[in-house]
């Protein structure tokens, strides 16, 4: 998988700032056809980006923005779908350094999230494809209030192009 993560966000409902990282990450879907063009799954997206925590340590952040919720596939012909879902929205934190040192963010922030979706099948045998698609998964993230700063709300946003495989 190919992926771009950005967040967007404001401290105190003025201000807005923005970054954007390259990413890596995985998605898994399991579910069934409900009519021969119409598929409904469970489905977990989550992209993944790393950069340095600057702290002369070698310590690297990781983020992740991860989609858990329902979704649906609509197959427009034989080799291109569409697909979309809400779900639960989490945003992640962890650290590592070269020193062997980790951690994990407790109370991750969560929210409301959806899953966009459109693929294209290149190759289908019997009841296995391979495809290639884009999904884009934004997850919105209510108000956290951060004392002398502050009250933040934000959006981090996942974008991936997947190379995949689906059991028809």
């Amino acid at each position: 998988m190919v992926a771009r993560s950005t967040k967007t966000g404001g401290l105190g409902g003025d201000s807005t700032s923005s970054d954007s990282r390259a990413a890596l990450g995985g998605n898994i879907g399991i579910g069934g056809f409900v009519s021969p063009n119409l598929a409904i799954t469970l489905r977990i997206a989550s992209v993944n980006y790393t950069y340095d925590a600057n702290d002369g340590q070698g310590g690297r952040y990781t983020d992740s923005a991860i989609f858990a919720g329902p979704s649906v596939q609509y197959w427009v012909n034989q080799n291109l779908w569409v697909g979309g879902g809400i779900g639960y929205a989490i945003a992640h934190t962890s650290y590592t350094n070269d020193f062997g040192d980790t951690g994990d963010s407790i109370n991750d922030p969560t929210g409301v999230s959806l899953d966009l979706r459109a693929g294209y099948t290149f190759w289908k045998q019997f009841r296995n494809s391979l495809n290639v698609s884009a999904e884009y998964t934004p997850g919105f993230y209510g108000e956290d209030d951060l004392g002398a700063l502050g009250k933040v709300s934000y959006q981090l946003n996942g974008f991936a192009v997947l190379f995949g495989y689906q059991y028809l």
